[in-house]
């Protein structure tokens, strides 16, 4: 696996996510040891994404990062990996305007 892809998954995952994690860390029944088991349970989503899908993920936000701070370049991907029809609509907008 792609670690920049594994990177980039786990970051929107944990961004998705948030409001869940922080109730999973705060139960009582949490403890420090079990963090590598969550970890390793949200990278298993990972493996779901193809070599083709992972490396269109990660070459667009390459290309994200370029142009946009990276928080707002987190909404041009569906949950499958495919682009938004905004981030498509911006690109197309964005391409119009260069001489």
């Amino acid at each position: 696996m792609d670690p920049h892809f594994q990177a980039i998954y786990l970051e929107r995952v944990t961004q998705e996510f948030a409001n869940e994690l922080d109730r999973i860390r705060t139960a009582d029944d949490f403890r420090p040891d079990s963090v590598p088991v969550l970890v390793a349970a949200l990278q298993q989503g990972a493996a779901l994404y193809s070599p083709e899908q992972q490396a269109r993920i990660v070459g667009r936000q390459d290309e994200t990062d370029k142009v946009v701070d990276t928080a707002d370049a987190s909404d041009a991907f569906s949950s499958d990996g495919s682009e938004t029809s905004s981030s498509r609509s911006s690109e197309a907008s964005s391409g119009s305007s260069s001489s």
